[in-house]
């Protein structure tokens, strides 16, 4: 399994109900097998572009995880990268300059 860490925190919103949420920094891809059945879950409700050039672990420069890690009301979820946005307020955010 491959992981991704961030150290900033950013607020984000969740689609498609436009939850607001905050990144942890942890993200996932493809190559774990409990991240594919999440994709394939949501893949039932909501298109997802699961081919391989979406998110390549071997193309450095299309590194975008599968799966991020938020918090919502406290609780931390797995969530499609792709149904997650970081709005443009997110400049003053801790850590970016």
């Amino acid at each position: 399994m491959r992981q991704t860490f961030c150290s900033l925190i950013y607020s984000v919103i969740l689609s498609p109900y436009a939850v607001d949420a905050t990144l942890t920094g942890q993200a996932y891809h493809l190559d774990d097998a409990n991240i594919n059945k999440l994709i394939a879950e949501w893949g039932k409700f909501y298109p997802l572009d699961t081919t391989p050039d979406w998110c390549s672990v071997n193309l450095p420069d299309q590194d975008v995880p599968a799966v991020v890690v938020v918090v919502v009301g406290g609780a931390q979820m797995c969530f499609p990268s792709s149904y997650v946005m970081v709005p443009d307020y997110n400049k003053e955010c801790v850590g970016c300059k």
